[in-house]
Parts: C-alpha cells; sequence; structure tokens
C-alpha cells in the first residue's frame, strides 16, 4: 500500500572531527558500461580522482547474483532493501532503491569492480567540490550541496539559482523509511540521504545528507535499519 511522504526531523550528534583540504574539480564521462545483476545500466562521471555512479543504485540482486530481501521490517537487523513508497514501477527509475545499512555492509551491493563509499570517500568528494569543507557531524559544507543537487523542481520541492549542479552528481531527494514505523516513507522531495558504508558504532552508520532549498551538505549517522539511498564508487 501507498503512504504519503511526511516530514520528519532526524536527529544529528554534533561533534568536531578534523579539517582537511583538497583542491581541483573534474568531471568527466566515463564510456564504459556498468551494469548490475537486474541488468539495470548506469552511467559514471569522475570527479577529481574519483569514479562515481552518476545515478543511484537500483538492483534487487548482490553482485554474486542471489536476491537482497525486500525490506518489511521484520527485516531490521538484517540486509534488505524496498522503494520509495513501495512503487518500484513509479520511483525506481528516478530514485532507484532504498537499503539498510545491513545490505551495505555485505559488501556485494555494487556491481563487480565498483563499492559502496566510506565515509572518508565521500569526504574526499565534498572537498573536491568545497575546499573549506570540515569532517564534522553536521554542517560538512556550506556550499557543496548545490553543485551535488539536480537542478529544478522535477524532484525537489524548490531550488534556488545557487543549485548548480556542476559535480554532475544529480542528486535526487529519495527520503528515506523509518525502521519504527512500517511502510511509512520521510522526505520524499525534501531530503536525499546517502549510506557510507562505514560504520560509527554497533547501532548506527555514516551518512550524507542533501536538504530542499539549501545548498549545505550534512554529515550524521542514524540507525543500521533505515532505508536510505545508495551510490557507488569505483574500486
Amino acid at each position: 500500500m501507498k503512504t504519503k511522504s511526511k516530514i520528519r526531523m532526524l536527529p544529528l550528534i554534533l561533534t568536531g572531527i578534523s579539517l582537511l583540504f583538497i583542491n581541483g574539480c573534474q568531471k568527466e564521462e566515463e564510456s564504459s558500461e556498468i551494469k548490475d545483476k537486474d541488468g539495470n545500466i548506469y552511467t559514471s562521471l569522475t570527479i577529481g580522482s574519483q569514479v562515481w555512479m552518476a545515478e543511484n543504485l537500483k538492483t534487487t540482486k548482490y553482485n554474486d547474483g542471489t536476491a537482497i530481501p525486500l525490506m518489511t521490517y521484520s527485516y531490521i537487523k538484517n540486509p534488505g532493501y524496498t522503494w520509495c513508497e513501495e512503487d518500484a514501477a513509479l520511483y525506481k527509475e528516478s530514485y532507484g532503491a532504498l537499503y539498510n545499512w545491513y545490505a551495505v555492509n555485505t559488501k556485494k551491493l555494487c556491481p563487480s569492480g565498483w563499492h559502496v563509499p566510506t565515509d572518508a570517500e565521500w569526504h574526499t568528494l565534498i572537498l573536491n567540490l568545497d575546499g573549506n569543507a570540515q569532517n564534522v557531524t553536521g554542517i560538512e559544507s556550506e556550499t557543496a550541496g548545490g553543485k551535488l543537487k539536480e537542478t529544478g523542481t522535477a524532484h525537489w520541492k524548490t531550488t534556488s539559482t545557487s543549485v548548480t549542479n556542476e559535480s554532475g552528481f544529480n542528486g535526487l531527494p529519495g527520503g528515506h523509511c523509518h525502521i519504527g514505523d512500517p511502510h511509512a516513507f520521510y522526505y520524499m522531495g525534501y531530503r536525499g540521504l546517502w549510506w557510507t558504508a562505514t560504520e560509527f558504532n554497533d547501532g548506527s552508520a555514516w551518512l550524507r545528507d542533501l536538504r530542499d532549498n539549501d545548498i549545505k551538505v550534512y554529515r550524521g549517522y542514524l540507525d543500521k535499519g533505515y532505508g536510505f539511498s545508495v551510490r557507488c564508487i569505483k574500486n
């Protein structure tokens, strides 16, 4: 059953971590075909020294061909995936799937030769777009979000001239599914949240967060049972 998207604030716990700098940002399309075990084909782009997929992951199979369980929240501590508002026909092509972190931690989500980026690899991406970015929990960058978000209002509820998508990342607001509220989906159109491959502690893992009407990048950590978007980076 489809449910309407709801807005709910997610907690972010603030703590200071080291400040790093890096210069340069370069975008370049890759020509080799990237295909998952479902046969979905992805494009890629180069930002700095990293090669990223230009779309969210949407596979229902691991890279060894085995099926990923469809998440109904009896899978809170087991790997699983779902679709935005449980509607693959409407949302698969644009937003991809929502995976919990237990699926990420299998290290089999991305196609062969690719992996879910670590927290450090996400920070390198942000530094390539904003040399003043800080690897802290909370606001990681004041400006890089505008370079990562898709322009216009086809998916985001609002936009501004500061949103340029100059990186080619095409960040979309796929929202998330909530572990404590079965079949409840939040923030679609308002937030895009992506898992990293890095644990924060036994119960939670690091993520990245882009928000509507905002050009910041947020770094935080939440329970591993949440369903978030996933991007892959080349090995």
